[in-house]
């Protein structure tokens, strides 16, 4: 054994004396305190009513996928695999999440989402609810991160997959938008902004503000955002796609298929009829960068040694999975041009990256965008090269070596992540809304990013790397001179 003893210690403090007690205690008899009984937090399947029948719509044997409709319209895509032995990932996606949200309430997406999180359901307090997925759920979540639908995530032991289907349930069947639990949520989120509002994540929230300024859907709010938000708010974006939205559920993982069907028909399958095709109250407006070409200087407060540069190319047209493939190419290939400029050659950063985004559910918008981590004294200097590198490659295209190369990456990537439950997942998660993409995975998993041509991959950069759709940012800390800020 070794004992760490530190603090405020007494110039007197004699080790000995510490070894002498510890060796006269051990010599008595030991005394143990026995642990209480530990309660367990379990969740209880509910009589929710009578359920609907089930009908197969298609298969994919590609994929190993098989798509189900209920008799409620709830729509089931399932892939059983034991690439990860005793665990399942579910998600399930309702509504049309931010393409249904109001203009003018940035907060909503922050933090009223919680709301309905924290305000329990009808038969399980939040306390409840908090340790049951600590304890019963390896994962829970609730967000907006796929842009086009409120989506419940959760991963399971195989046994619990049921529990987490109901839980999901309890949500949907009666949401719940507490007026105190949505004052105490709207205190937790101003406190923890205010807490977060200084380094390089207060920088980026500006960037995306400068980006897409006027647009809620992406822009942060204020602290008079927060306060002037109410429950009834919630309640009103909310509260109709959860109880009536379309609802389509994935379930990938080690899994019996004809439990997954009963587990599904007895919960979700007990809903009230749901919509049998996503609406939206309004026709979603697109998505434009306000940003104008050029260079723009953000600064935030801390962080003394840490900047980063972006550069951002949008798309602003409707794309095929083909045209997305020759973009992840694009994307790949100007990562290898700055990689090779400003780390190898010039020693500017550690790991300058460059990625494709596709912004679901907004169909003819999406990003190539690039990020260099890197000194601040070096920011306005790399912005020009990376802007500098983007148009040279408009200009002259792509090498036929690091087309091969950047193709056979990306290849190499896809044949290993159709391995992979997330990947799997992330393929199904629409198969039915929108039946077109079952085509595009059978496509992509039989090989389409080798048939994708360096004339493609040309054409793209021509059209998006040249300097008038280019736009590059510098996020820096400000000067100090101690604890106060220079102008």
């Amino acid at each position: 054994m070794v004992f760490h003893l530190s603090g405020d210690l007494s110039p007197e403090f004699k080790p000995r004396e510490v070894l002498d007690a510890l060796i006269t205690d051990r010599k008595n008899d030991r005394r143990e305190v026995p642990p209480g009984d530990r309660e367990e937090h379990r969740f209880k399947m509910q009589d929710w009513g009578e359920f609907s029948e089930i009908e197969l719509v298609r298969t994919i044997p590609e994929v190993g996928a098989k798509l189900y409709k209920l008799g409620n319209e709830v729509r089931l895509n399932i892939v059983a695999t034991p690439k990860e032995p005793g665990i399942v990932h579910t998600v399930v996606r309702v509504g049309a999440g931010l393409l249904d949200m109001p203009g003018n309430e940035p907060a909503l997406k922050e933090f009223g989402l919680q709301t309905l999180f924290s305000s329990g359901t009808t038969h399980y307090r939040p306390e409840e609810l908090r340790n049951i997925i600590g304890e019963q759920f390896l994962r829970f979540d609730f967000d907006v991160a796929d842009y086009d639908a409120f989506t419940f995530r959760g991963t399971t032991q195989r046994d619990e997959m049921s529990a987490l289907l109901g839980l999901v349930t309890e949500f949907l069947q009666r949401p719940k938008f507490g007026t105190y639990v949505h004052r105490n949520e709207k205190m937790k989120a101003a406190m923890s902004r205010a807490s977060n509002s200084m380094g390089m994540q207060e920088g980026l929230r500006e960037l995306t503000d400068y980006l897409f300024e006027g647009d809620v859907r992406f822009t942060w709010g204020t602290m008079v955002d927060y306060l002037g938000l109410s429950s009834v708010d919630v309640r009103k974006w909310l509260g109709k796609p959860l109880s009536q939205g379309y609802v389509e559920v994935t379930i990938v993982g080690d899994v019996d298929e004809a439990k997954a069907l009963e587990a599904v028909k007895q919960t979700l399958g007990t809903l009230s009829k749901r919509e049998t095709e996503k609406t939206t109250r309004i026709k979603p407006k697109p998505v434009k960068l306000t940003a104008h070409p050029g260079f723009k200087r953000i600064e935030f407060v801390g962080e003394r040694h840490l900047a980063a540069v972006v550069g951002l190319w949008p798309v602003t047209e409707k794309l095929s999975t083909r045209d997305r493939a020759a973009l992840y190419l694009l994307s790949k290939v100007l990562e290898l041009h700055v990689r090779e400029k400003v780390r190898n050659e010039l020693g500017l950063a550690y790991s300058p990256t460059a990625i494709y985004e596709n912004y679901d559910g907004f169909e003819e918008f999406s990003m190539v965008r690039a990020m260099i981590d890197c000194s601040a004294d070096e920011t306005s200097r790399i912005a020009r090269l990376v802007e500098d590198i983007a148009n040279e490659i408009s200009r002259k295209g792509v090498g036929e070596g690091e087309f091969v190369g950047a193709r056979g990456i990306l290849s190499s990537r896809i044949r290993r992540a159709w391995f992979e439950n997330g990947f799997l997942m992330d393929q199904l998660i629409r198969a039915q809304e929108r039946p077109e993409t079952v085509e595009e995975i059978i496509a992509l998993k039989n090989g389409l990013v080798d048939e994708i041509t360096r004339e493609e991959v040309d054409a793209w950069a021509k059209k998006i790397l040249t300097r008038r759709n280019s736009r590059t940012a510098a996020i820096v800390p400000k000067q100090f001179v101690g604890i106060f800020q220079t102008d």
